[in-house]
């Protein structure tokens, strides 16, 4: 049977009957940092709000300076400057927190089937977990007798795709807005660019590599041949 290899080193792990507690321990902690990323996640995506609506309201909206606390900032084109990076930085967050609710949710499944496989048959688990929006649909889309089930999963495709696309339209933008006032020959706003590109690569490569680890693989696969084997 295929596993993926998050499963396969659970079963590695946690075979033996006398493993059993250490795994019920281990279980616990898993859904505290599921809750834990899913919190960060919420967050992370409240911050990216409130940074668009900022640059669009320090560029367009004719603000000349804003206090923070005792601080008072009257230079808002270093801020209006610099708001693209720190965006940059939250969608790397973003990807990175995405990421590891993914490998959490996947460890947590797959220690549910070893130790209680019908509880996960009856799609019981899910109130187990932390509560959260993508819990929630996930529970309604699997209900068998709600008509708006289909509605839910098709739904939560393209929003998705947005919280992925939206960051990445937004740099585009701000960096747009940033060459026409400052010029292309603004130092920081180069530096900026590039180490946007950068938080903004580092996120791709972090949450689509995680596949590595959830995909299933046959285990009773035969090998490649090796080539030092000489027949």
């Amino acid at each position: 049977m295929a596993k993926s290899v998050i499963r396969q080193r659970i079963d590695e792990l946690f075979s033996a009957p006398s493993s059993h507690q250490d795994f019920k321990d281990y279980i616990v902690q898993v859904r505290t940092n599921l809750g834990s990323a899913e919190e960060r996640l919420q967050k992370l995506f409240l911050r990216s709000l409130f940074l668009m609506v900022a640059f669009v309201l320090f560029s367009r909206a004719g603000i000349s300076e804003f206090t923070l606390g005792p601080l008072k900032i009257t230079d808002l084109s270093l801020v209006q400057k610099l708001i693209p990076a720190i965006m940059a930085y939250t969608y790397y967050e973003l990807h990175a927190a995405a990421t590891m609710r993914r490998l959490l949710r996947e460890v947590h499944d797959e220690l549910l089937n070893v130790l209680n496989e019908t509880l996960a048959k009856k799609d019981l688990q899910f109130y187990l977990l932390p509560h959260s929006p993508f819990v929630a649909e996930e529970i309604i889309s699997r209900a068998p007798d709600c008509s708006l089930a289909p509605l839910v999963v098709n739904l939560s495709l393209p929003l998705i795709a947005s919280i992925i696309i939206a960051p990445l339209a937004f740099l585009v933008y701000a960096f747009m807005r940033c060459f026409a006032q400052f010029g292309f020959g603004d130092v920081l706003v180069w530096i900026v660019l590039i180490v946007s590109f950068l938080f903004s690569f580092q996120g791709f490569i972090l949450f689509f590599n995680c596949d590595r680890l959830t995909e299933r693989k046959d285990r009773g696969a035969p090998n490649k041949p090796d080539a030092s084997d000489g027949s």
